[in-house]
């Protein structure tokens, strides 16, 4: 069985297998050897990975290796050309090829970093969502990265800032094309998919720095392109823009979600979540409904969500009468039924 360093070194190895094949056309194992500079026998091992068959690369009966379909290469060129100007000059773009977290190297260095400075991998061995929950990105299936955003404001005024990024990421995704994108406080992206919702996206905002004074968030963002077999790795309904016809370059989506975010994150330092709350509620995907509000497996709160308000909190209505929900470490669950409590 590999070492931990031999297995991350074949995910270096398997990107750039990806990067040097063309679709639909087999090549010896010798002849990307030669390619790569790298030994026949490192090339030959690659296959038997997970993340090489979900990237669509096979093995063919005489031996040689084909790719199915076109590795959607991350491309900074690519990236910027699609960025209107203003936008192109308010972020500072890095690609890596493998890391454990985009969001742990940010949080690292984010006191030597500039505001602005996005990170995006081709592939997260450690990906995380909220409340430690791993993030299941497939390569080449998915577009995970993170920005970081220094505030003058504090951590105090940073309340909601993850129902304002939902928002921006849900714009972006209505001009590539999505149809019905929904948000579910606090951070994640829905569609329809049968009878109920499933992921499409998350979002998980790391903030460091005092309640009042300068302050910075790393903002991550994972969103769903092409899950593939990964599909079964998730713990939770999910969802792709595959699923939904859509077939969007991963450099396009960036660049389109960027784009939002800067506009929406200079609005947010400026005035908070106040000028996106109405835009929010129209999105909010169990608006209406009898939800039940539980952290660590154990129900606290049960109501009908109404929506959030300008802090970010959100409002039930309950057998005693409105509620603020305001952690972050809540989950929300459609409840079937409202239990009623007995006034006190």
């Amino acid at each position: 069985m590999p070492g931990p360093q031999q297995a991350l070194d074949s995910l270096h190895l398997l990107v750039r297998m990806l990067r040097a094949m063309e679709a639909g056309k087999p090549v010896t194992i010798a002849a990307l050897a030669r390619t790569l500079a790298v030994p026949a026998d490192a090339i030959g091992a690659v296959p038997a990975m997970r993340e090489a068959a979900d990237a669509g690369i096979n093995r063919t009966a005489s031996g040689e290796l084909l790719l199915a379909r076109a590795f959607d290469k991350l491309d900074l060129q690519a990236v910027a050309q699609a960025l209107p100007p203003a936008a192109r000059s308010t972020f500072d773009i890095h690609v890596v090829d493998v890391t454990a977290s985009t969001n742990a190297d940010l949080m690292a260095a984010a006191a030597r970093l500039p505001s602005g400075r996005v990170l995006v991998a081709e592939l997260q061995t450690a990906g995380r969502g909220r409340r430690g929950r791993a993030w299941h990105a497939p390569l080449g299936g998915s577009l995970a990265f993170s920005l970081l955003w220094k505030f003058a404001g504090g951590a105090a005024s940073l309340s909601g800032l993850s129902l304002a990024v939902g928002l921006a990421v849900a714009r972006a995704l209505d001009r590539c094309g999505a149809v019905g994108v929904m948000l579910k406080w606090p951070n994640d992206l829905l569609v329809r998919r049968d009878a109920g919702w499933a992921k499409l996206g998350g979002i998980l905002i790391e903030i460091a720095g005092p309640s009042s004074g300068p302050v910075h968030a790393v903002i991550g963002i994972g969103l769903n392109l092409r899950l593939g077999s990964g599909a079964a790795l998730i713990d939770q309904r999910a969802a792709d823009l595959e699923l939904l016809g859509l077939v969007v370059s991963r450099n396009h989506l960036l660049a389109l979600v960027l784009e939002d975010l800067a506009l929406v994150l200079r609005s947010f330092a400026a005035d908070g979540l106040a000028p996106f709350v109405a835009q929010w509620n129209l999105r909010h995907a169990f608006a209406g409904q009898r939800v039940a509000m539980s952290a660590e497996g154990a129900m606290l709160i049960e109501g009908v969500a109404l929506g959030v308000d300008p802090d970010g909190a959100l409002l039930l209505e309950t057998p005693n009468g409105p509620r603020r929900v305001t952690s972050g470490e809540l989950s929300l669950r459609a409840a079937p039924m409202l239990r009623r409590c007995q006034e006190p």
